[in-house]
């Protein structure tokens, strides 16, 4: 794997920044680039299609009106709208443009997204005030396992989003200040619990139906011997939609969606990393390397695999943000 540059250490250390810096600041939630939104009167269809487009998983809903946040449109949402209302052999005929008909005949692909009872439910919404330090919107994060917390101003408009993503990308540029980066896993007990694991003869559909089950963001594919061999994630949704006759692939086993989403004809349309084998890393791993490998690789989540490279944790990003803000964050049941 090639490093990337920006580990250079930021100007500042963990504690200064949760404090000093404002949830308004431009470092969020990407590199000043604008923050995407859908609009409360916009369909199901073409909020999706602001997702897929813009390569995102979540995004704000704005009142058309005046322009005050009303709540999120996520992935997850759409999942859950997904398994609730089809089975499997409703997208096995799926071809191209036919599943947005598909959608029509249900009535929902131009319902607009506010009048569905599913969305927010998986992920609620949370929001900190601008003026606000950072610590408060990582102390939500903490606390809730939020992915993502909106930034409003007095009127309540929108004026930032801060991800977890983000906030861990910029800790990576501050491993010199983090006391422990250089233990391992192990030594920190850090990312070891049992996990659910899919095996790969489960149909990709019913797997999709277990994430929203279990409200989980993603869970790890195994094979006959406990092997990790993949990850199925909401982010696969977003896969899915960059080319409508995809949704078929949720008929096929997980075995077999797997592959299929690794042959050229899609690994042309989207991005590279988004169809690479898990990331995994070893209990003997640092912390510091950890946080590498989530930073470079833009991932949610790394498995820790033993020898034989069955899973036995996960270290995702809101485990890395609890462990190296911990110090700084109020005690509570879900910091301690």
């Amino acid at each position: 794997m090639t490093e990337v540059a920006p580990f250079a250490p930021f100007a500042t250390n963990v504690k200064n920044f949760l404090s000093e810096f404002k949830a308004a600041s431009p470092v969020f939630p990407h590199l000043y680039t604008a923050v995407i939104t859908v609009s409360n009167d916009q369909t199901l269809w073409n909020a999706l299609q602001t997702l897929v487009e813009n390569k995102i998983l979540s995004a704000p809903v704005v009142d058309a009106s005046n322009r005050k946040v009303v709540g999120s449109f996520s992935m997850k949402d759409f999942m859950n709208i997904l398994v609730s209302r089809f089975d499997e052999k409703e997208l096995q005929m799926v071809s191209e443009q036919e599943f947005k008909s598909l959608l029509e005949k249900k009535g929902i692909a131009n319902k607009r997204i506010t009048e569905f009872e599913e969305i927010g439910k998986l992920e609620p919404t949370f929001t900190v005030m601008a003026n606000e330090p950072l610590l408060k919107a990582v102390e939500i994060m903490v606390n809730t396992r939020a992915q993502r917390v909106i930034v409003l101003n007095d009127s309540g408009q929108l004026v930032n989003v801060i991800t977890q993503s983000r906030v861990v990308a910029i800790l990576t540029t501050m491993l010199d200040t983090i006391p422990d980066a250089s233990k391992t896993l192990q030594e920190l007990k850090l990312g070891f619990k049992p996990l659910i694991t899919l095996p790969n003869t489960l149909s990709t559909f019913q797997a999709f139906k277990l994430l929203r089950d279990k409200n989980a963001t993603a869970l790890p594919v195994v094979d006959e011997k406990g092997k990790l061999i993949g990850n199925l994630s909401v982010n696969d949704l977003k896969i899915l939609g960059y080319k409508l006759e995809w949704f078929k692939l949720l008929t096929l086993p997980l075995s077999e969606y797997l592959n299929e989403l690794k042959k050229p004809e899609r690994a042309s349309v989207v991005r590279r990393k988004e169809i690479q084998q898990p990331l995994t890393v070893k209990p003997d791993d640092t912390l510091e390397f950890t946080m590498k490998m989530l930073y470079v690789w833009r991932v949610h989540r790394v498995y820790i695999v033993n020898d034989e490279g069955v899973p036995i944790g996960v270290e995702a990003l809101h485990d890395v943000i609890k462990h190296v803000t911990a110090p700084y964050l109020p005690k509570t049941e879900a910091t301690e």
